[in-house]
Protein backbone atom coordinates (compact mmCIF):
# COMPACT_ATOMS: atom_id res chain seq x y z
CA UNK A 1 0.00 0.00 0.00
CA UNK A 2 1.11 3.57 -0.77
CA UNK A 3 2.10 5.77 1.63
CA UNK A 4 0.57 8.94 1.86
CA UNK A 5 3.02 12.41 2.18
CA UNK A 6 2.65 12.65 5.87
CA UNK A 7 3.16 9.99 6.54
CA UNK A 8 6.08 9.31 4.41
CA UNK A 9 7.65 12.93 6.16
CA UNK A 10 6.34 11.32 9.60
CA UNK A 11 8.77 8.10 9.14
CA UNK A 12 11.85 10.47 8.42
CA UNK A 13 11.08 12.07 11.10
CA UNK A 14 10.77 8.57 13.26
CA UNK A 15 14.49 7.92 11.72
CA UNK A 16 16.30 10.82 12.74
CA UNK A 17 14.62 10.17 16.57
CA UNK A 18 16.47 6.72 15.99
CA UNK A 19 19.88 7.94 14.68
CA UNK A 20 20.05 10.53 17.54
CA UNK A 21 19.48 7.53 20.19
CA UNK A 22 21.63 5.54 18.33
CA UNK A 23 24.49 8.23 18.34
CA UNK A 24 23.47 9.17 22.52
CA UNK A 25 23.44 4.94 22.98
CA UNK A 26 26.96 4.63 21.03
CA UNK A 27 28.89 7.36 22.93
CA UNK A 28 27.08 6.18 25.99
CA UNK A 29 28.29 2.44 25.92
CA UNK A 30 31.88 3.55 24.70
CA UNK A 31 32.14 6.06 27.52
CA UNK A 32 31.07 2.74 29.90
CA UNK A 33 33.53 0.42 28.20
CA UNK A 34 36.70 3.28 27.99
CA UNK A 35 35.67 4.88 31.24
CA UNK A 36 34.31 2.36 33.44
CA UNK A 37 32.61 3.95 36.79
CA UNK A 38 34.00 1.74 40.19
CA UNK A 39 30.61 2.14 41.90
CA UNK A 40 28.18 0.86 39.06
CA UNK A 41 25.88 -1.77 39.97
CA UNK A 42 26.88 -3.96 36.51
CA UNK A 43 30.31 -4.48 35.18
CA UNK A 44 31.20 -1.90 32.87
CA UNK A 45 32.06 -3.55 29.96
CA UNK A 46 28.83 -5.87 30.33
CA UNK A 47 26.85 -2.46 30.70
CA UNK A 48 28.43 -0.57 27.91
CA UNK A 49 28.06 -3.39 25.32
CA UNK A 50 24.34 -3.91 26.47
CA UNK A 51 23.91 0.00 25.66
CA UNK A 52 26.15 -0.28 22.78
CA UNK A 53 24.85 -3.26 21.17
CA UNK A 54 21.30 -3.41 22.16
CA UNK A 55 20.21 0.23 22.06
CA UNK A 56 22.30 1.90 19.92
CA UNK A 57 22.11 -0.86 17.15
CA UNK A 58 18.83 -1.34 17.18
CA UNK A 59 17.95 2.20 16.92
CA UNK A 60 20.72 2.50 14.07
CA UNK A 61 18.79 -0.31 12.45
CA UNK A 62 15.09 1.24 12.83
CA UNK A 63 16.27 4.65 11.72
CA UNK A 64 18.00 2.86 8.31
CA UNK A 65 14.49 1.07 7.67
CA UNK A 66 12.58 4.36 8.78
CA UNK A 67 14.57 6.37 6.36
CA UNK A 68 14.50 3.94 3.52
CA UNK A 69 10.79 3.42 4.12
CA UNK A 70 11.35 -0.26 4.04
CA UNK A 71 8.72 -2.88 4.99
CA UNK A 72 9.19 -4.32 8.49
CA UNK A 73 9.84 -0.43 9.64
CA UNK A 74 7.28 -0.62 12.13
CA UNK A 75 8.11 -3.69 14.03
CA UNK A 76 11.92 -2.65 14.20
CA UNK A 77 10.78 0.63 15.27
CA UNK A 78 8.81 -0.98 18.09
CA UNK A 79 12.33 -3.33 19.10
CA UNK A 80 14.10 -0.16 19.23
CA UNK A 81 11.83 1.87 21.20
CA UNK A 82 11.17 -1.24 23.87
CA UNK A 83 15.03 -2.20 24.08
CA UNK A 84 15.71 1.69 24.76
CA UNK A 85 12.45 1.28 27.85
CA UNK A 86 14.06 -1.84 29.20
CA UNK A 87 17.38 -0.28 29.40
CA UNK A 88 16.04 3.12 31.01
CA UNK A 89 13.87 0.78 33.54
CA UNK A 90 16.79 -1.24 34.54
CA UNK A 91 19.20 1.75 34.99
CA UNK A 92 16.98 3.44 37.19
CA UNK A 93 15.96 0.52 39.34
CA UNK A 94 19.96 -0.88 39.82
CA UNK A 95 21.31 2.72 39.78
CA UNK A 96 18.87 4.07 42.55
CA UNK A 97 18.86 7.36 40.96
CA UNK A 98 16.81 9.85 38.79
CA UNK A 99 18.19 11.94 36.21
CA UNK A 100 16.07 14.40 34.33
CA UNK A 101 16.96 13.12 30.75
CA UNK A 102 15.99 8.95 31.97
CA UNK A 103 11.95 10.58 31.91
CA UNK A 104 12.98 12.38 28.96
CA UNK A 105 14.09 9.61 27.00
CA UNK A 106 11.31 7.20 28.41
CA UNK A 107 8.92 9.94 27.25
CA UNK A 108 10.29 9.67 23.61
CA UNK A 109 10.73 5.63 23.47
CA UNK A 110 7.02 5.74 24.36
CA UNK A 111 6.33 8.21 21.76
CA UNK A 112 8.32 6.17 19.42
CA UNK A 113 6.44 2.56 20.29
CA UNK A 114 3.19 4.27 19.68
CA UNK A 115 3.97 6.11 16.74
CA UNK A 116 4.97 3.17 15.17
CA UNK A 117 1.80 1.51 16.06
CA UNK A 118 0.18 4.22 14.41
CA UNK A 119 2.23 3.62 11.20
CA UNK A 120 1.36 0.12 11.26
CA UNK A 121 -2.75 0.88 11.09
CA UNK A 122 -2.09 3.43 8.43
CA UNK A 123 -0.25 0.74 6.11
CA UNK A 124 -2.45 -2.02 7.45
CA UNK A 125 -5.59 -1.62 7.53
CA UNK A 126 -7.99 -3.82 8.75
CA UNK A 127 -10.27 -5.63 6.18
CA UNK A 128 -13.28 -5.88 8.93
CA UNK A 129 -14.55 -4.11 11.14
CA UNK A 130 -16.93 -4.87 13.97
CA UNK A 131 -17.59 -7.86 12.49
CA UNK A 132 -18.64 -6.07 9.08
CA UNK A 133 -16.83 -6.23 5.54
CA UNK A 134 -15.44 -3.03 4.55
CA UNK A 135 -15.57 -2.58 1.02
CA UNK A 136 -13.33 0.03 -0.60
Amino acid sequence: MRMREYETLFCRFLAILHFAIALGAFVGGGALVLGPDPGAPLPHLLAGFLLYGGVGLSNLIAGYFAARLEAGLEILSVIAGLSLEVWLCAEIVLLRTLHWLQPAYLGLSVFLVLSSIWIWRARHPRPFELGRAVHH
